[in-house]
């Protein structure tokens, strides 16, 4: 599989032809010559990558100290580039070091991404891919910040490769794509030839061999068209690799030919070794061990001139294993323990790039801080030449202002002793009229708590003096229930007997909110467990529930909890919702649920009573908690009752420092749930 070299926008900008710009060069001066020198190196990135790098240091050597900082950055970013495309990585990423500093000391964006992604590829070309996404990120905020699409596309492909490369394919292939529509609109073929064929890769390696040689044979044409020799040379061996993975050799050996003949035209290292290792792996499979020795040692020879690590590996693989196929287990052994050696370079190398690339940044940040720095100085200085003339004008004007002042200072001191006495008789009034109101208040909140007293003593006597009669009234007419023979007057009696009890139970209620209101004192808590509490409850409504023929489900969602609380309020409360909940249920079930749950962001404990009754007209969901307060609907239907159960259960939530909410719709039942503080 061969991987396009990571796209370069400067090899888009390098299209015009050399004699055209020699011709401008001749007749040009000053800058535009330096600028037209610095395109005719681009030129040549492709046909001649020496003549490349001899035009530049011709012209940092003979012009060096007559060149703008963004043309000599320039200059640097582009041997970079050349050595980076000859396969010589150290000295292209001092390059791209050099014009980095300098175009980071102008704040030159473009020439800073261009500089970032160049330094991405030559990382890549290391295998070290954690730097490379580093700088492509990079590199891509200043080109998104700058609008420049192609620029953005040419950089989602690099990020591609980096994922081809870790085999996340679903990754590779969104950003070709997304890169490719971009091309498409613009109208950028070689960035179309570019996606077809690492797209083509993905297809490759996912086993889709067919559907990669259509797109490499995509690729070739465009690049045919274009006139592009390295993409020719690059489609030319994609090819021969699917023809060697699907074996059919003689057209691999053909394409493999034909791709290293374009490669020594355009005198790319890489290109070269990379195909000759190619030619070594057929010959290795046909068995002609010699030929395989002769072109894997070529490879071997011009990927160390050109420390290209990979076809390094590459080649020494393939002579370790002729060796050993040809029984010659020296030579064999003498190739792999150079195989293992180039692969301890790799490591150590991977090693101290990343140091260098780190002790790089701390450099370009303390100098970015120093920048800043140095700008913050000079706008102090401007800052403190400003205050100065400032306060001068200050001065002059605080000293006008103070006559101005004293002036006014002596005019207004006499009102002002005017108006302090007015002030004091006034305060003398108003403290009259306050100790008045005070007093008057002292005594209403007297009379109050008079009242409250009577009130309470009032309720306890009447709770006496009606208990003894009522309590008489229930003995009897359970007596009368007992034993009465007529079935007319025992149902007479068992009407007497439920009346009576239910008065009994609505007095005890008034008694019970009366004493809620009138002391709402602070409670005792203690640590109960809730399930069992409920599970007490439910077996006092067993009889209840089957005489409606009503489904009980409890479920317990909050598991095995331990809750500090006060059980008997919580149990009256339940107990209100319970018999509430099955006395406007006639058919279908009742359900009780435990719950934990985040309530206004505090951990809280739920206890949830639902039912399939009468439910709760919208209208009256307002006033459902408050005393005394029956629907109209609920009379018409015959629910007996004064309304102070839920109120009593909202009394006693409210002393436990909880919450009661109801959901309901008329019709379909209701939901009242009880949220108590888990803290």
């Amino acid at each position: 599989m061969l991987l396009l070299p990571l796209f370069n926008p400067a090899l888009l900008q390098a299209q015009s032809e050399p004699a055209e710009l020699r011709r401008k060069l001749n007749a040009a001066t000053g800058r535009m010559a330096h600028q037209l020198t610095i395109d005719l190196a681009k030129a040549y990135y492709e046909i001649n990558p020496d003549s490349t790098i001899q035009l530049v240091n011709q012209l940092l050597r003979g012009e060096g100290d007559k060149l703008s900082a963004s043309t000599k950055a320039d200059a640097h970013n582009v041997i970079s580039t050349a050595l980076q495309l000859q396969g010589h990585l150290s000295e292209a990423l001092s390059e791209a070091r050099k014009a980095q500093d300098i175009y980071l000391q102008i704040n030159d964006s473009s020439g800073i991404s261009s500089v970032l992604s160049n330094m991405g590829t030559i990382f890549f070309k290391r295998s070290s891919y954690q730097l490379a996404l580093d700088h492509y990120l990079r590199a891509l905020r200043y080109k998104e910040a700058m609008g420049q699409e192609n620029g953005v596309a040419g950089l989602q492909c690099n990020i591609g490769n980096i994922y081809i490369n870790q085999n996340n394919f679903e990754q590779a292939r969104k950003h070709y794509t997304d890169a490719q529509e971009v091309f498409v609109r613009l109208g950028n073929k070689r960035g179309i030839s570019y996606t077809h064929s690492n797209i083509g890769l993905i297809y490759e390696e996912t086993g889709e061999f067919e559907r990669a040689i259509n797109s490499f044979e995509s690729a070739f044409k465009i690049d045919k068209e274009l006139g592009d020799l390295f993409g020719m040379a690059s489609s030319y061996y994609n090819l021969a690799e699917i023809y060697r993975k699907t074996n059919r050799l003689t057209l691999s050996e053909e394409h493999y030919r034909q791709s290293l003949q374009i490669a020594e035209e355009i005198s790319n290292p890489t290109g070269i070794a990379r195909t000759l290792n190619g030619l070594a792996s057929i010959y290795l499979v046909n068995n002609a061990y010699n030929r395989c020795i002769q072109s894997a040692s070529s490879a071997l020879e011009i990927a160390k001139n050109a420390e290209d690590y990979s076809n390094q590996l590459q080649a020494l693989e393939l002579l370790t294993e002729a060796y050993d196929r040809t029984s010659q287990p020296n030579l064999s052994l003498k190739y792999y323990k150079e195989l293992v050696a180039v692969k301890d370079i790799l490591k150590e190398e991977e090693t101290n790039l990343l140091f260098a690339e780190t002790q790089a940044r701390y450099e370009n940040e303390r100098k970015e801080q120093a920048l800043a720095l140095s700008e913050k100085d000079k706008s102090l200085l401007d800052a403190r030449l400003n205050r100065q003339q400032l306060l001068n004008k200050v001065y002059i004007g605080a000293i006008i202002l103070t006559l101005l002042v004293l002036f006014f200072i002596i005019n207004q001191y006499q009102l002002i002793r005017k108006n302090q006495d007015d002030l004091r008789r006034l305060n003398a009034t108003l403290e009259e009229k306050i100790n008045q109101r005070t007093r008057d208040l002292r005594q209403a909140f007297e009379k109050t708590e008079r009242t409250d007293r009577l009130k309470t003593f009032f309720l306890a006597n009447i709770n006496h003096e009606l208990r003894t009669p009522m309590n008489g009234i229930i003995g009897m007419s359970e007596h009368l229930k007992e034993n009465l023979q007529s079935p007319e007057m025992r149902q007479v009696a068992d009407s007497l007997f439920d009346s009576s009890k239910r008065l009994a139970e609505t007095m005890s209620a008034i008694l019970e909110l009366s004493k809620t209101e009138a002391h709402p004192e602070t409670l005792p808590l203690e640590a109960f467990d809730p399930e069992q509490l409920v599970y007490t409850i439910l077996r006092r409504f067993e009889g209840d529930l089957l005489l409606k023929g009503l489904q009980l489900d409890f479920v317990n969602f909050a598991g095995a909890i331990s809750l500090v609380s006060n059980a008997v309020f919580v149990e009256r409360i339940l107990s209100n919702l319970l018999q509430n909940a099955i006395k406007f249920t006639d058919q279908g079930y009742i359900k009780v649920e435990l719950i934990r749950e985040l309530w206004a962001g505090q951990p809280t404990f739920c206890f949830r009573v639902q039912d399939s009754g009468v439910g709760i007209a919208a209208n009256n969901l307002k006033h459902i908690f408050e005393a005394f307060r029956t629907s109209e609907d609920q009379l018409v239907r015959g629910y007996e009752g004064l309304g102070i159960g839920l109120t009593l259960a909202r009394k006693y939530a409210e002393l436990l420092k909880g919450q009661i909410s109801v959901d309901s719709r008329e019709g379909q039942g209701s939901v009242f749930t009880l949220r108590l503080p888990l803290n």
